[in-house]
């Protein structure tokens, strides 16, 4: 026997043809949720079943083997990517936060201002310092408890709403159907509260000590504080203005980068005619039979199906094969010099029938595709993708190369797939793997017979197939008419996949963010400039009434006021830069220092800082000298 011959039957013996759900070693299905006895760890209980795990390994012999693990029901399913995730998310939500403290301490940084005579007048009288203190830090403490219950009036209000849409956006599902509590926790609404109360004394803090720091005479006598006080107050509030602008600038590229990949990744050539197929999806309720029974009932639909007007093919969705480690035999190099076998591991692979690469419409590029019997026979061939091609073999001709495959399983065991596989074909590269990605290494193989209850069908049509998903649909129920049954187009299918959706539910809150920040850096820098122009009355009055042009004195606020977003940005681009490494994962390719993006981002906050800056320069020049001086 040839060693072809060895490999053929090696794969051949692989039980895929009829699953055994309850009896084969290699399925891995069931998680069970348990309650610990009173008293009883977490370690505990995995010492214990690591007993009963010993005991079926020695029952079971040689093969793959049971893997029991044990974890808490909270952090099951917890990856690293979910606690990052949380982790941004939650700073985001802190970055929001400092931006309206910083709001709160420029108000109260003007409202100590504005009583600066009165401050003055009872630290004269005898009101020591810190009982002034204490009297601000109240004022401060009663504005964070009554923005705080707001919150949670709001949050009880809100919740009802936003959590049915989050739903709804992650996997599609009726929220009226899930038996999901939307009660609030009682710790998040006291960390919550502590929160508000801790940030309104902290951020209330430095306004009530500048404001009971003043020069007494100057204040008695002139009315106001004195020039030094202004200029110390002015530079705190210009610089909590500049830290809200680079907040708001770190928050909006985030949102731009996901925006801008997002629209990339949709609008991305996919490799494959997304336009012209359908996914028939399908579950059979149980009728008996088991496998003959299912592929009887599968080869009818494809059957029916292919036979629609307007279809020009019907194959089987591909299976994901897992991640292989694929290993090359020692081969010479081009100079002629010898060249060792070379490893590589996480290598996505998709089993897949002899019809599918030309139903879904990708093409060969080198060689041939699968024929029916290599399929049927299950002969150790594969088709690579052309990025494989160049990664593995540049400047070779790939077609009869060989390598071995394997598949790494669960608890470390390696399982082989093909001892000798050969290629036969080189497709273009496409996104079924993972959406808006294309894997360096990936690779076709003849798809073994899976049948079951459920399946997936892909319908290729020969024009747009959203108009095909009614007549595929009454052709499936005509078949079965309790089948229960699920029929969209491949487009909907690619933006509702799981790293599409995740992008785009992280750009949504990052732009709900990112809005909510700008929004609060604007009226900043507006009650800012509108407190500077009120400050510098007289100042304006005397420079018109020397003859300085309306024009000029609005030119010269708006002119301070983009000084400040200026500096926030410059601030904010080397923040950004490395606060945008966070979503790295989710841009599909596109560079986390995008050009456009930052600029956009620039232009959106001078945008902004515009406006914020258009009302108070109008009104210093609409400042009349005389009423000005008189006043002061």
């Amino acid at each position: 026997m040839t060693r072809a011959d060895k490999s053929t039957l090696y794969f051949a013996n692989i039980k895929y043809k009829d699953r055994n759900w309850f009896g084969e070693r290699e399925i891995r299905w069931l998680n069970l949720h348990a309650r610990l006895k009173p008293g009883k760890t977490v370690a505990e209980a995995q010492a214990e079943l690591a007993k009963l795990q010993n005991q079926l390994r020695a029952a079971e012999g040689p093969g793959p083997n049971t893997f029991i693990s044990v974890a808490p029901a909270f952090s099951a399913g917890k990856t690293k990517s979910f606690w990052i995730t949380m982790a941004t998310a939650l700073g985001a939500s802190g970055l929001v936060l400092l931006i309206a403290c910083s709001n709160i301490a420029n108000m109260l940084l003007a409202r100590g201002a504005g009583r600066a005579s009165e401050i003055g007048v009872r630290l004269a009288v005898g009101a020591g310092r810190w009982r002034v203190i204490r009297l601000l830090l109240t004022e401060s403490f009663l504005l964070a408890f009554a923005g705080g219950a707001a919150a949670m009036l709001l949050a009880r209000w809100s919740v009802g709403l936003l959590f049915p849409w989050v739903f709804a956006r992650s996997d599609g599902r009726d929220f009226a159907k899930t038996a999901l509590s939307l009660s609030l926790d009682w710790r998040v609404l006291v960390f919550a509260m502590s929160l508000s109360l801790l940030s309104g004394v902290a951020f209330g803090l430095v306004p009530a000590l500048r404001a009971t720091r003043p020069d007494l005479v100057a204040v008695i006598n002139a009315g106001h504080a004195a020039v030094g006080g202004h200029i110390a107050r002015s530079r705190l509030r210009n610089g909590l203005v500049v830290a809200q602008v680079a907040l708001c600038f770190v928050l909006l590229i985030p949102a731009g980068l996901l925006l801008r990949a997002l629209a990339k990744a949709l609008a991305s050539d996919r490799g494959y005619e997304s336009n012209k197929l359908l996914v028939v999806e399908y579950m059979r309720k149980f009728r008996g039979g088991g496998a003959p029974s299912a592929q009887m009932f599968r080869q009818q639909l494809l059957s029916r199906l292919a036979a629609l007007p307007g279809v020009q093919s019907v194959c089987p969705q591909a299976d994901f094969g897992g991640l292989a480690q694929i290993t090359l035999p020692d081969e010479l190099g081009s100079g002629g010099q010898g060249r060792a076998g070379r490893q590589f591991e996480h290598v996505p692979f998709q089993w897949v029938t002899a019809e599918y690469l030309d139903t879904i419409g990708t093409p060969i590029i080198l060689g041939r595709g699968f024929t029916a019997e290599e399929v049927g026979a299950r002969i150790p061939v594969i088709i690579v993708n052309l990025s494989t091609a160049r990664n593995l073999w540049p400047d070779e001709n790939p077609i009869d190369k060989t390598m071995r495959v394997e598949r790494m399983m669960s608890d470390g065991s390696v399982c082989l797939i093909m001892p000798v596989a050969k290629v036969i074909g080189v497709a273009r590269d496409s996104q079924v793997y993972l959406a808006g990605h294309i894997p360096p290494l990936f690779f076709y193989a003849p798809q073994p017979p899976f049948i079951d209850e459920y399946r997936q069908l892909l319908v290729r049509a020969a024009r747009d197939a959203a108009g095909m998903k009614e007549l595929a649909r009454k052709e499936a129920l005509a078949q079965e008419p309790g089948l229960i049954l699920s029929v969209g187009t491949m487009e909907a299918v690619f933006g509702e996949t799981s790293n599409i959706n995740s992008a785009r539910i992280a750009s949504e809150l990052a732009i709900v963010l990112g809005s909510l920040a700008l929004l609060l850096a604007t009226l900043g820098l507006y009650g800012v400039m509108a407190f500077s122009v009120a400050q510098r009355t007289r100042e304006i009055g005397v420079r018109m009434a020397m003859g300085a042009q309306a024009s000029q004195v609005q030119m010269q606020v708006i002119a301070q006021g983009m000084r400040l977003v200026l500096i926030g940005v410059l601030i904010g681009v080397p923040i950004s830069m490395a606060v945008a490494q966070a979503v790295k994962s989710m841009l599909f390719g596109l560079s986390s220092r995008d050009p456009v993006t930052y600029v956009g981002a620039a232009a959106l906050l001078a945008i902004a800082g515009l406006m914020a800056c258009w009302m108070p320069a109008r009104r210093s020049a609409k400042v009349d000298p005389m009423i000005a001086l008189r006043y002061e």
